[in-house]
């Protein structure tokens, strides 16, 4: 999802801002070949073809299915926040 939306803020000239968490999951630039990085306060646009990645499905498959409370940001409390870190 987020190299498709560098793709559409590359196209739009009033797109300012792209939120970018790249520790949000540890092993994301294990799993996925061309994971968008910031170099100088940029995120340049990949030149492989279409969204510019390649998932690498033997480290996919290490990990296995996680059930999605696992890995996604839930808000129980104002003051409590659960999340998973890989």
């Amino acid at each position: 999802v987020e190299l498709a939306n560098v793709h559409v803020m590359a196209t739009t000239p009033n797109f300012l801002f792209l939120e970018h968490m790249p520790h949000d999951i540890a092993r994301r630039h294990t799993v996925v070949e061309g994971a968008a990085k910031v170099v100088d306060g940029h995120i340049p646009l990949p030149k492989a073809p279409g969204l510019g990645i390649e998932l690498n499905l033997e480290e996919i498959a290490r990990y296995g299915l996680l059930p999605v409370a696992d890995y996604t940001h839930t808000h129980r409390t104002p003051g409590e926040i659960r999340r998973w870190h890989g």
